[in-house]
This record gives structure tokens, sequence and C-alpha cells, in this order.
């Protein structure tokens, strides 16, 4: 019984050794690395897609003026336009006449060229436009075969905040005529704002010659006259008249009035052209654009009789429908 208690009380203390040992070392530690949160990428807001214009279609209404049903609305366009990728106009044809665009690596402009049909014959009428190294359009020429004249060619100079302050338009008549020069002035105020410009032979001289710009829809002709002024007006700096004056044999008058929304933009541009003759006859066009500025309408309006023509009482309209991508 005595040796049992002893060696029980031998391995106790044993034990407690033991356990006193363990209790005087330094526990271990393991240090343990928290997981790196993956942090969530801030998203990148998909861009509003820039609406490119890539169609515009031309019809007679067929609700205004005198016209035969089976040549009006949109089921008988007068003219078709197609644009490419980036907005240009590529193209436009009809019946009888075809237009096509080519351009240069940076976008402007490189050529225009029209071909015409009729009586079974073609005639064709080729623009080429030159730029100097700011990128500004120094030249271009227009040769006309089957016109009066043959080449028309302009020049344009600019000041030193790349305002043009100058075009000086030649224009080589098939008849050879020596005094062919015209020259247009640009006028500015001190807030660099077009406010006029003048036109006058280089003579002196009193003449008048129709350019058509087939980039003025609904109204195409642009008068150049030996003497000829247009005036800006504007408000809160922005413009809201424009007044062309010809003076010639017969005297035109052009405006052009511009409305605008709450947010600027500009929401109509109405031009009526009135003729001096003998009557008076009026030229109206209507342009309609959306509050993000694009172009939607366009009502160009015709006028024909003997008499004085109110311009609210229209012989006919045409409508340019805009379509975009």
């Amino acid at each position: 019984m005595k040796r049992r208690l002893a060696i029980l009380v031998a391995g106790l203390m044993f034990c407690s050794v033991c356990a006193c040992s363990k209790s005087s070392e330094e526990p271990t530690i393991t240090e343990t690395t928290a997981p790196t949160a993956t942090p969530t990428p801030t998203p990148i807001p998909t861009p509003t897609p820039i609406p490119v214009l890539r169609k515009v279609i031309a019809y007679v209404d067929p609700s205004v003026g005198d016209v035969d049903p089976n040549d009006a609305g949109p089921d008988h366009p007068q003219f078709t336009e197609e644009y490419d990728e980036q907005g240009r106009k590529t193209r436009l044809w009809d019946d009888y006449e075809s237009q096509t665009w080519e351009y240069n690596d940076d976008g402007s402009v490189k050529s225009w060229t029209k071909e015409l049909k009729s009586d079974g014959k073609k005639f064709v009428t080729h623009h080429k436009y030159y730029y100097n190294e700011r990128g500004q359009l120094k030249s271009e020429s227009q040769d006309c075969p089957f016109d009066n004249y043959k080449i028309i060619w302009r020049e344009y100079s600019y000041d030193e905040n790349d305002r043009i302050i100058e075009t000086k338009w030649t224009i080589e008549s098939k008849y050879n005529y020596e005094d062919n020069v015209y020259i247009t002035t640009y006028e500015y105020d001190e807030q660099g704002l077009l406010i006029s410009e003048q036109t006058k032979k280089e003579s002196g001289k009193i003449a008048e010659y129709q350019i058509y710009d087939d980039n003025l829809p609904g109204w195409n002709i642009e008068y150049l006259s030996g003497n000829s002024e247009v005036n800006y007006t504007y408000q809160d700096g922005k413009l809201v008249k424009k007044e062309q004056i010809v003076k010639s044999a017969v005297k035109r008058i052009i405006n052009s009035e511009y409305e605008y929304y709450d947010s600027g933009t500009v929401s109509r541009i109405t031009r009526i052209g009135e003729v001096n003759d003998q009557y008076k006859y009026y030229y109206v066009s209507v342009s309609h654009f959306d509050e993000e500025g694009l172009l939607q309408v366009v009502e160009g309006f015709n006028y024909n009789g003997s008499g004085p023509i109110n311009y609210n009482s229209p012989s006919g309209r045409t409508i340019y429908e805009y379509y975009y991508e």
C-alpha cells in the first residue's frame, strides 16, 4: 500500500513538473494574413451614341398646290441622299442627276462631281478643293463645261485669328470676258462675330451670276453680284437675323431668321427671298431642328403666278426628311 502511494505521488510530482515546464515557455502564435479583397472596378459609362445622318429624302407634299398625286408623297421621292458612317454625304441621285463626294484622310472634302442627264447626253461638273498647311480651305475650282462659264476659281484669305476676311472669285467664261473678278470682304465686331459681307466687282462695275449651292436644302440659289451686302444681327450673342441685299437690275432681298430653344440650340431657320422685278415674288424655306440640334425637316415653298403673291399662300411645298442612325 505504501509502495503504491509512493508511486502515485511520484507520478503526480512528475506531471506537475511537466506542467510547470510547459507554462514557462512562450506560446507559439501563428500569424494569419487576411485575404486581400479584390476591388470592384468602377463601371465605365457607356457613351451615348451620336446620331449620324445616313439618308435624306425629298418629295412633293400632295396636299399643297395643284400637284399630281402620282408624282407626290414619300413614295415618289424627288431625290435621295446617302451618307457614310461618319455622316458625310457620299451620293445624291434622282432620275436625271447624280452627285458624288470624295474625302481626304483627315475628313476634308477632296472633290465633288455632278452628272446631269439631258436629251440622252451627260454633262459633268467637277469641283476640287485645296487646303493650306493649317487645314484651311485655300482655294477651290469648279469647271462647268455645259454652262456659259467654264471654270470658277475661289481663293480665300484669313486673318491672324483664322477668320476668313476675303474671297476672290475669278470666272473664266467661254466668251473670254476680261472683267471677270469679284471680291467679297468680311467684317467682324469686337467679339469676333461676323456682322457684314460686301461683294464688288474688281473693276467696280455691276453684274450678277447665279451660283447653285447644294448645301442649302429647299432653296439652293446664291446670288453673286457685283454690288451686294450681307448684314448680321445678334441678340444675347446669338445670331437672330441675316439679311442679304443684292443690288442689280433686279433687286433681291434674302432674309434668314433664327429661333432657339431655351437651351440655346437653334430650333428653326426661316429663309424668305423677295424679288422686286415688275412684281414681287417670294421664295421660302423653313428648317426644323430637334433640341439636340439635329436637322429633322426642311420645307421648301414654291410660288407661281403673274401678279403680286402673298408668301403665306404657296402654290407648292417640297418636304426634305432627314434620317439618322
